[in-house]
């Protein structure tokens, strides 16, 4: 086992080293990058031009300046780079449509990609803020660009011509067939697929459904606050860890407005991670632990801020959507790009889980100790940049932790990805292991998006989390946490940990398999109401029961998860069977570890998921044995 601890700390050397990330770390540049956009073969929308050479959230060839942004010039970038990319959009459908440009990759993908990077890049800026630090001015500038959204939106159902040098540059010969499954992203991208009489319908379903996830989350967000409860005995939180006393007692400060010490209270007890965490595993106080889950199970279900009939809209909106795209229900338009395929499929999976289950540079920060990176490859060459803003910030930022693209690569400029690495960790205490695990989960999107080819094809629905999985399990690697952690970290103490995580993972599990079930059947009953086809689910996953989730199912009700949220395990059960094929044989673990990247997080050389998977461990459909190994061994 030590030896295969030492070859796991050398795989990480590998992954991570090979692009060794952190390799240089600066804040205000050693990478230098041309900043300036060369329009002059691109219309300019009017009173524009100065947004385009001033206005930071429009300079998508660098990374944004945070301390040059604010909420009115996000406004004003945003409208001018959905101007420009409406003006020039029309610009390409005439001259492909009187002959004046001929259609190739760089006068058609590369021009295009050009033409929506700043509004890409100065939409995902505000996505960023609204996450990691939110304010009352930022949510009303969301609010203002709703309909902006929309017209922007229109224009997917309205270029025709662009549409038609897809599907020509598609079927040209000598074309690769990564060039051609980037085409295919295109034109469904364009919605190529919809008949010209429902674009009217499709448009505002489109709106609607913008609108209602809008509403969904304002209502999980207000909610919780509503719920949020003050404590004032010490005696009531014996058990909570002192960071989260602190955390308690600066909520009450912010958002009471009332005099409050860590050590003598009050203590505001709010509904978002780490605090809620923290009260279900660590405090004594059975009566106060109750009455805390029970407002938890009412997150996003209160009398005033009710998603029930915003479930139900969701459901009937994205249901019409699929239909319009000529698809049966939605089910089958999340899982075409799948492995899984099908619903049955997925059930079958799940099924066999839960039965086993039963049996046994120029960097510019946006908020204080938020760290860039340049990431260059042991060649030297440079590859992205990444920001890693892990500090907690209470009432500015979402809880929970994600990866978020900030600016993605347009090859034709080399502009190279730009992503963020998001959490909320205590920094004044020490890491615990879960922090670990979610920073290397995080860290598997962060490299998958940056090493990712030219032109690669997407990961199919269901694979996104495979390489986050991957590295995820490299954090329960003893090697690698006695090398990060404290000398007091015994042996003794990692097996304790490594129980602990197994105990508390085998539950998780079983919570994950009907959190699944739930999401697939939402969306197959959709003739019944969300409440429903709720009870009928909990009437066969009794431990359960009682708890009200899709009134706070953020994954699939606003993050885009809806129909896939199987996705993690089906995702968990590879990344382990990777692990497994990789350990097999200690004395090639080099050459499988370069296959792994090559094939997992570069995706060179592959036309599909299934292809990777079948090549690195002989099957399409992952085997769940390793997965129940891991959690209920």
């Amino acid at each position: 086992m030590k030896c295969k601890s030492l070859y796991a700390a050398m795989f990480i050397a590998i992954l991570i080293g090979i692009i060794y990330i952190f390799h240089k770390i600066f804040y205000k540049g050693m990478h230098k990058m041309d900043c300036e956009f060369n329009i002059e073969k691109f219309l300019m929308p009017d009173g524009c031009a100065s947004e385009f050479s001033e206005n930071p959230v429009l300079q998508f060839k660098c990374p944004p300046e945070f301390t040059k942004i604010t909420h009115e010039n996000i406004k004003s970038g945003v409208k001018c780079a959905i101007e420009f990319y409406k003006i020039n959009s029309k610009n390409l459908e005439e001259e492909i449509e009187n002959g004046t440009r001929s259609i190739t990759w760089e006068n058609v993908i590369d021009y295009n990609e050009i033409m929506r990077a700043p509004r890409s890049f100065s939409k995902n800026i505000l996505r960023l803020l609204l996450l990691v630090n939110n304010s009352k001015l930022l949510q009303n500038v969301g609010k203002d660009i709703n309909a902006l959204e929309a017209e922007d939106a229109d224009l997917s159902v309205r270029r025709e011509k662009f549409i038609f040098a897809l599907k020509n540059l598609k079927n040209q010969k000598g074309l690769s067939h990564l060039k051609k499954s980037y085409l295919s992203r295109y034109l469904y991208e364009y919605n190529s697929t919809i008949d010209p009489k429902h674009q009217k319908k499709f448009k505002k379903l489109k709106q609607q459904k913008y609108e209602k996830k809008f509403k969904y989350q304002n209502n999980v967000r207000s909610s919780k606050e509503e719920l949020a409860f003050l404590v004032y005995k010490r005696s009531e939180v014996l058990g909570i860890p002192s960071d989260i006393l602190n955390q308690m007692s600066a909520n009450a400060k912010k958002i009471k407005n009332l005099n409050s010490s860590a050590e003598n209270g009050p203590w505001l007890l709010t509904m978002d991670p780490p605090i809620s965490h923290a009260i279900n595993k660590y405090l004594k106080n059975k009566l106060l632990r109750e009455k805390f889950w029970k407002k938890l199970t009412q997150v996003g279900c209160t009398k005033n801020y009710n998603n029930s009939e915003v479930i139900d809209g969701l459901r009937e909106v994205m249901e019409q959507l699929a239909r319009i795209n000529g698809y049966g229900n939605y089910i089958q338009s999340t899982l075409e790009d799948s492995m899984a395929q099908n619903s049955s499929t997925v059930f079958d999976f799940l099924d066999n889980l839960y039965n086993a289950t039963k049996d046994k540079d120029s960097g510019d920060a946006y908020a204080p100790n938020v760290k860039f990176y340049n990431i260059y490859d042991v060649d030297g060459e440079y590859l992205g940049s990444m920001y890693l803003d892990i500090d907690s910030r209470l009432q500015t930022k979402t809880p929970g932790a994600w990866t978020s693209t900030i600016r993605r690569s347009v090859p034709s400029l080399n502009v190279k990805p730009i992503v963020l690495i998001a959490a909320n960790f205590d920094l004044q205490g020490t890491l615990t292991i879960r922090n670990i695990q979610v920073f290397f989960h995080e860290l598997g999107h962060a490299l998958h998006i940056i090493l990712k080819s030219k032109y690669a094809s997407q990961p199919y629905v269901d694979t996104v989390e495979v390489p986050s999985g991957f590295m995820e399990h490299f954090a329960f690697n003893r090697e690698i946490l006695k090398r990060i952690s404290l000398p007091l970290v015994s042996d003794k103490l990692l097996n304790q940990i490594h129980a602990q995580h197994i105990s508390l993972s085998c539950l998780n599990l079983l919570y994950r398999i009907y959190r699944s079930v739930l999401d697939q059947n939402l969306f197959l009953h959709i003739n019944e109401s969300w409440s429903t086809v709720y009870a009928n689910v909990l009437n066969s996953y009794k431990p359960m029961s009682n708890y009200n989730t899709p009134c706070n199912f953020n994954h699939i009700f606003f993050y885009g998860y809806a129909g896939s949220y199987y996705d993690y395990l089906w995702s968990e059960a590879i990344a382990l069977q990777l692990h497994h094929y990789l350990y097999q044989d200690d004395h090639s673990l080099k050459e499988k570890a370069m296959k792994i990247r090559r094939l997992l997080f570069e995706r060179k050389d592959i036309t599909s998921d299934a292809e990777i998977y079948e090549n690195l461990l002989g099957s399409k459909i992952p085997d769940v044995t390793y997965l129940l190994q891991h959690y209920m061994a």
